[in-house]
């Protein structure tokens, strides 16, 4: 199975998202609604398209862990389509990067494989050893 099949079933096992993009803003502007007017629903990890995605960039922060890891798959698939990083994908990363424990804490260990992987694979910023290394000491504190 490839990494992005691996991402896909990790992210599908988190669907649908708790909050989702669209929640995500109205907590972010206060329940406004005039930056929340694009429809987000998804149930699926492919219903995410990256016009959603751009919309919606700064909105990570918000969102639980399981949630990030339902978009996980979609921002990973968008992303990559890029020769240089985007903003959502730069700001998912940065929230990921904060809320590693939390997001850890959320998986079992096949997910947590999963996300090891892909981390790894995507970020190419630490080995495989090196994230066992870290998972291992987040799961002992």
């Amino acid at each position: 199975m490839t990494e992005l099949k691996y991402l896909y079933t990790l992210s599908k096992s988190f669907a649908p998202p708790t909050l989702g993009l669209r929640g995500a803003r109205l907590i972010d502007d206060h329940g406004q609604t005039r930056h929340a007017d694009l429809p987000a629903n998804h149930r699926d990890p492919y219903d995410v398209n990256e016009r959603e995605l751009d919309y919606y960039f700064d909105v990570w922060g918000f969102l639980p862990p399981t949630d990030l890891l339902f978009y996980a798959f979609s921002v990973i698939r968008y992303a990559a389509q890029h020769d240089e990083p985007t903003v959502y994908f730069e700001r998912w990363i940065e929230t990921i990067d904060g809320k590693l424990a939390m997001i850890v804490g959320d998986c079992d260990a096949e997910q947590e494989s999963s996300l090891k992987r892909m981390l790894a694979e995507q970020l190419s910023i630490v080995s495989v050893f090196e994230l066992e290394a870290i998972f291992s000491y987040i799961s002992d504190s």
